[in-house]
């Protein structure tokens, strides 16, 4: 499987934090949390979107 790195745009930032809630599990290393995203979010969607890679296959 290829991996496609992307930015989420301001439209795809909602939905980038659903996967963000739907991954975390107690033990996982160095998580990534909703919150991080919301953070960033704080300067605008745009400014987030700048700022946010996401990974993703197929």
């Amino acid at each position: 499987m290829t991996m496609v790195l992307g930015k989420p745009g301001s439209d795809g930032l909602s939905r980038t934090v659903d996967v963000l809630r739907e991954s975390q599990y107690d033990g996982a290393p160095m998580p990534l949390r909703p919150g991080d995203l919301g953070w960033f979010w704080r300067f605008g969607a745009e400014a987030t979107a700048t700022a946010v890679r996401t990974w993703s296959r197929n």
